[in-house]
């Protein structure tokens, strides 16, 4: 009978055990926290978390997992499947999220954005594309040439006498 109770201990604990995951170690920034293993290190997460919370402004925790697949890094990142159906998001959005994590922090290197739910399973991956540079739609003040010699002249044209 006591043997019986020492092997339910120790199943239910090797099931325990098992179940936990490795994520791997975490990089933070304000509400962004960056697992890496498998290759990544500690500074590519660590300018990843700087990089998202950044452009991310946000209170709720997002978490990424960075990890690499042979010569390919791989930007997994915990989705909502819900909301995610219901945003509309396309898909050139992950594509885009690739190419810059791809340009900022692993200087070129291809970068797979994978979808996946809280235990990092992944549902979802975008392959690497390589895409042109998203661009700004209104040219800024510094994009706009400058004579110095130009005069300006007042329109009275639309003045009512």
């Amino acid at each position: 009978m006591k043997m019986v109770k020492i092997l339910s201990v120790l199943f239910i604990l090797s099931l325990a055990f098992t179940s936990c995951k490795d994520y791997g170690k975490k990089a933070v920034k304000d509400s962004i926290e960056v697992y890496y293993k498998d290759g990544v290190t500690a500074d590519q997460a660590q300018k990843t978390a700087e990089l998202l919370a950044a452009s991310v402004k946000t209170k709720d925790t997002r978490s990424i997992q960075l990890i690499k697949k042979n010569d390919v890094y791989c930007y997994r990142m915990v989705t909502d499947k819900a909301k995610l159906a219901s945003s509309g998001m396309p898909d050139e959005t992950f594509f885009q999220i690739g190419n810059e994590i791809s340009e900022n922090i692993f200087n070129g290197a291809p970068v797979n954005v994978e979808l996946t739910d809280d235990k990092f399973e992944t549902f979802k991956t975008f392959p690497y594309k390589k895409m042109a540079p998203v661009q700004e739609v209104m040219p800024q003040p510094t994009d706009v040439p400058v004579d110095n010699n130009m005069k300006i002249q007042e329109d009275t044209t639309h003045i009512q006498q």
